[in-house]
């Protein structure tokens, strides 16, 4: 059996997000009428994109099969949604091929593409969606400064004297932090101490990028602030 996986971490402290699978990447976000900036696609609009993208490669895929040169493919997806939860209750798509190929075989190649399409099943046929692993990063921990919420670290990272207005902190300590934890195991978590202002939103966002949890923040200013990240497993 394959397996496909995909990743989405919020940038900015926004609903703003980056979603990735391999080298290519694409920008998620919600409508700005329910509270988003508009600027990505909807989960909704991605699902509808996957089903297009599905029978889009497989008529390529099965008209190989075929010896048959396909010219050009336009499918158009549509969802009606309703329920409570709130779920895609109807979806409907609409094919042209245009091929090299009499319309009969065409229509042939469309029809055996939409029962063996594996996003289309993956629906019909109700793929169970698990919720299999749940981790929480508590804001109030990077609130309070107390010895009680100070983590342990398993190393320490210490970036000072880096501040400048070049723009260049983050270019520096990015891959520094990234140095040290290739020297830590997956779970343990590195201490980094910077005293640039915009360390703070460097790292939160580098850690939603790389998949690392930044566990803890505590403000030791004016020397510096403790960044406590953990590596992620695996």
């Amino acid at each position: 059996m394959t397996q496909t996986s995909a990743h989405i971490r919020t940038v900015h402290n926004a609903s703003t997000a980056v979603g990735w699978a391999g080298q290519r990447a694409l920008t998620i976000d919600r409508p700005e009428q329910v509270g988003g900036t508009g600027l990505g696609y909807s989960g909704g609009e991605l699902l509808l994109l996957a089903i297009g993208a599905c029978y889009c490669n497989d008529l390529f895929r099965e008209a190989a099969k075929r010896a048959m040169v396909v010219k050009s493919v336009d499918i158009d997806v549509r969802a009606d949604w309703g329920g409570d939860p709130l779920r895609v209750q109807h979806v409907t798509v609409s094919a042209t091929v245009e091929a090299e190929a009499s319309e009969s075989d065409i229509i042939d190649l469309i029809r055996h593409t939409d029962q063996i399409a594996e996003i289309p099943n993956s629906l019909r046929l109700g793929t169970a969606v698990t919720l299999a692993d749940v981790r929480a990063v508590s804001e109030l921990r990077q609130q309070v400064a107390g010895d009680l919420l100070v983590p342990h670290a398993d190393a320490v990272l210490e970036m000072l004297g880096t501040a400048d207005t070049s723009g260049t902190t983050c270019a520096v300590l990015t891959p520094a932090i990234k140095g040290r934890l290739r020297e830590l195991a997956g779970g343990q978590v590195l201490e980094v101490r910077a005293d640039d202002p915009s360390a703070r939103e460097d790292i939160a966002a580098w850690c939603r990028l790389a998949g690392h949890e930044l566990v803890a923040v505590v403000d030791e200013m004016p020397k510096y602030t403790r960044y406590f990240l953990s590596k992620k497993r695996g």
